[in-house]
């Protein structure tokens, strides 16, 4: 018997040691987690982690023009990994910083599919010293679970244009 509570003890004492668990094992756990683990990897500029948290073929779904300069008419999907991969480089090599505080206001769970509704603030702070920009707006996630892990499978938001112009000139 000692030597089970010695073994159990051990076994414990080293998994306490292991730390935290990765951002990329967090997203299994909920769909949740799956949309914090997307933020966290975005705030720290991480686009392979962010890109993670996408499902292959998703869908981002664009209201509006993000920026002044952008197409009127801008199509209503796009593929979601390849639009977030190059919001990601585009954001991370034009600002100091980006960050992105999101608030989950509700979410659903049924079998593999899963919706999550967000409220954002995001804060971004350009290279050329201007003032921070600071947006709020809300975000719709649709997840679907594959092979046992949450994935966003379309993402949309009610983010309204910003002032910063194609191109980094600010807009009028």
């Amino acid at each position: 018997m000692n030597k089970l509570r010695t073994l159990t003890l051990t076994l414990l004492v080293s998994l306490s040691m292991l730390g935290p668990m990765p951002l990329a094992q967090a997203a299994d756990s909920s769909p949740a987690a799956t949309i914090k683990a997307f933020n966290d990897a975005i705030n720290s500029r991480d686009i392979d982690t962010m890109v993670a948290q996408l499902a292959k073929g998703g869908v981002q779904l664009s209201l509006r023009p993000a920026h002044p300069g952008m197409p009127a008419e801008m199509p209503l999907s796009s593929d979601i990994q390849g639009t977030w991969r190059t919001v990601g480089a585009v954001l991370f090599s034009t600002t100091e910083s980006y960050q992105r505080s999101v608030s989950i206001t509700d979410s659903v769970e049924n079998g593999d599919l899963a919706t999550v509704w967000a409220d954002a603030v995001t804060t971004t702070v350009r290279k050329a010293g201007e003032e921070p920009m600071v947006l709020s707006f809300s975000e719709l996630y649709l997840l679907v679970k594959k092979d046992g892990r949450w994935q966003i499978a379309a993402y949309a938001d009610n983010r309204q244009p910003d002032n910063i112009a194609i191109g980094g000139d600010a807009g009028e």
